[in-house]
């Protein structure tokens, strides 16, 4: 459904040449959700800027449902208007002047849509959002919330083949965030529509993609499923912008038992077989999730992956304990039951499962 072959985009700004994008390449599959994931500056709203025509990139290629709506070997540049796609603006984009019918039914009127259809389309997409019964109110007497839908709504009145969602939901509290997580992704599947979302928070990305694509300093690092870009990331740079994680430096020594050895600064750490066991004594970059980090009072018997540690802080965050804990010259993060007793200072034991162990070759 949307294919972007190579896409180069550099802006320029005085004797400064900043490198937006570095040759991306990126498949959509129809239907799918699709997220560009990365911090600020990383080229991800670039890439929708460019897919929606909001941008001409340097050179490349962009095709929507088999239309290349752009090439710079073939000198194609489909204006944005033409391109069959809606985009919903991180700040709305909401006519203050308009009700709320106004303001769905603006892109139809642009394309001189007939009156009569025109008002169907927009009950339609006030239905579609959860909004109906509210055409004639006034824009700005809506809540955050409810001016997100009108954004959504008039995205799909023209019934697009894609859908852009530029950081959408990055204004709203905490709390409507979470909901709105939750009703865009089931929108999406309720319309089957092909839809490219751009977010620099990781929990929402793994909330609601199905492929999500991690970008870096205008590269795309990683494209997988949410739980194989969690668990089983391919780069340093996405184990780590991922989630929490503790982050610890290794050589590879050998194997034991069907696993391999990893020195580290704690000490002696068994891990999955993978390629970097190929490589005696290669450095890799040894990733550990608080949340696979079993912290007892007393050392548990016969288990690999044991260390003794001292608690540095305890913090409470109500579903949560996050917990700090010494180890040797490590500082190695956990996360713990909100009603555990441990109290700071007290001597532990750290036991981490060799299965959980993520481990990258260095660079």
């Amino acid at each position: 459904m949307i294919d972007i072959k190579n896409l180069r985009k550099t802006f320029r700004s005085g004797r400064e040449t900043f490198h937006a994008l570095n040759g991306i390449t990126i498949h959509v599959p129809e239907g799918e959700f699709f997220t560009l994931l990365g911090p600020s500056g990383c080229g991800k709203s670039t890439t929708l800027r460019c897919l929606a025509g909001l941008e001409t990139p340097d050179s490349g290629t962009i095709e929507i449902g088999g239309e290349t709506v752009f090439s710079s070997e073939r000198g194609i540049s489909v204006p944005a208007y033409r391109r069959d796609i809606g985009m919903v603006f991180q700040s709305y984009a909401i006519w203050p002047h308009m009700t709320v019918f106004e303001n769905i039914a603006y892109p139809l009127k642009i394309q001189k849509v007939a009156r009569r259809e025109i008002r169907a389309r927009v009950e339609k997409a006030l239905d579609t959002v959860g909004l109906e019964g509210l055409g004639d109110r006034p824009a700005p007497a809506l809540s955050g919330g409810q001016q997100q839908r009108v954004s959504l709504a008039r995205a799909l009145v023209k019934e697009p083949k894609v859908l852009l969602l530029d950081e959408p939901l990055s204004n709203l509290d905490a709390k409507l965030r979470e909901q709105m997580r939750f009703e865009i992704k089931e929108l999406q599947e309720r319309l089957g529509i092909t839809t490219l979302y751009v977010t620099h928070d990781q929990t929402e990305a793994l909330a609601v993609s199905d492929s999500i694509a991690v970008m870096n300093q205008g590269n795309l690092l990683d494209v997988a499923g949410p739980r194989d870009i969690y668990f089983q990331p391919r780069s340093e740079f996405t184990a780590d912008f991922i989630g929490l994680t503790n982050v610890l430096r290794g050589k590879v020594a050998g194997s034991e038992n069907g696993l391999s050895c990893l020195d580290t600064p704690m000490g002696r750490l068994l891990c999955r077989p993978t390629s970097v066991a190929h490589h005696g004594g290669g450095e890799v970059v040894i990733f550990l999730r608080p949340e696979d980090v079993a912290v007892t009072a007393a050392r548990p018997a016969g288990k690999p992956n044991v260390f003794e540690g001292e608690i540095e802080a305890l913090v409470f965050l109500g579903e949560v304990v996050d917990c700090q804990i010494k180890v040797g010259e490590e500082l190695v993060r956990a996360r713990l039951h909100p009603k555990s007793a441990f109290q700071r200072r007290q001597k532990v034991f750290i036991e981490a499962d060799p299965a959980a162990l993520i481990t990258i070759r260095a660079h």
